[in-house]
């Protein structure tokens, strides 16, 4: 098989068209791949212009460009004209090659969208200007693109919709742990009240007691006094063990609010004397245990 045959067998299985077009922009030749690519048979496209095959290419005739020298002219030598064709749109697509940039445009064949993907030469042939254009149909190539477009938009719709639902679950966290704090900080003023309110009531039994009830000794006195404050240390007692475990979820509640708003201020939500009828060893040892 010599060079020509193999150039044929080329041009012939070729999954891409091959045109020549004049420089006023008018199809000269082009191969029989055209056939697969525009559905047109050899013949038909000959004579009319690459606008009939692709009706948006007229479009670049808008675009700025530079036009470049043709293939096998004067671009050695320096101080002459670049020459120009007729067309615009061919100066453009030519323009835009010899920047590396291919033009991709979509069209329609029969039922069908595609994509095509157009190499553009400019070439001097016996002091005539000449295009080759090369088609490819690149539409598996875009739809993949469009694929993977489509599917990272929705990934990251995907990602936007999870943010935003763990947002509003915190947002709900937070609430429920403000609520949490304010009932709890008015169950422990309610428990400091009462305790308030039963040392109150025990001194004036105590006082009530030893002032109407005659004839009572030194000895005697002091019995009931003693008597009256033992049982009300019992009761200080019994509301600081249910205190103390209020307290300990308050301090937990109080730790997730500075989590939420970044503070770190956990050594002093709990002082000494906080926890009345409770010593500063218990203090001590309520915040070690919540390491405090």
């Amino acid at each position: 098989m010599n060079k020509e045959e193999i150039a044929n067998l080329l041009i012939t299985t070729a999954d891409f068209v091959i045109l020549t077009l004049s420089e006023s922009g008018k199809i000269i030749s082009a191969n029989p791949a055209v056939r697969k690519i525009f559905g047109k048979q050899e013949g038909e496209i000959e004579g009319s212009k690459l606008e009939n095959l692709l009706p948006d290419i007229s479009m670049l005739e808008q675009t700025e460009f530079t036009p470049v020298e043709a293939r096998g002219g004067m671009d050695s030598f320096d101080g002459h004209e670049i020459k120009s064709s007729d067309c615009i749109y061919l100066e453009a697509l030519a323009a835009k090659e010899e920047s590396g940039v291919h033009h991709e445009e979509q069209v329609v064949v029969g039922d069908e969208a595609c994509w095509l993907q157009l190499a553009t030469n400019k070439i001097l042939h016996n002091d005539k200007l000449v295009f080759t254009v090369l088609i490819s149909d690149i539409t598996h190539r875009k739809n993949a693109e469009k694929e993977i477009l489509d599917l990272n938009q929705s990934l990251e719709q995907k990602v936007l919709e999870r943010t935003a639902d763990l947002e509003s679950r915190t947002d709900q966290v937070k609430n429920i742990v403000n609520t949490c704090g304010e009932e709890l900080q008015s169950i422990n003023d309610t428990y400091q009240s009462m305790k308030e309110r039963q040392m109150d009531i025990m001194e004036e039994l105590e006082k009530h007691v030893t002032d109407n009830v005659e004839g009572l000794s030194d000895s005697q006195t002091l019995a009931i006094k003693k008597s009256v404050n033992n049982e009300l240390v019992k009761c200080m007692h019994l509301y600081s063990e249910d205190q103390i475990t209020d307290q300990k979820f308050l301090l937990a509640i109080i730790t997730l609010n500075e989590l939420f708003s970044g503070q770190t201020q956990a050594q002093d939500n709990l002082k000494p004397g906080q926890l009345s009828g409770t010593s500063q060893g218990e203090v001590d040892d309520l915040l070690d245990s919540l390491g405090i």
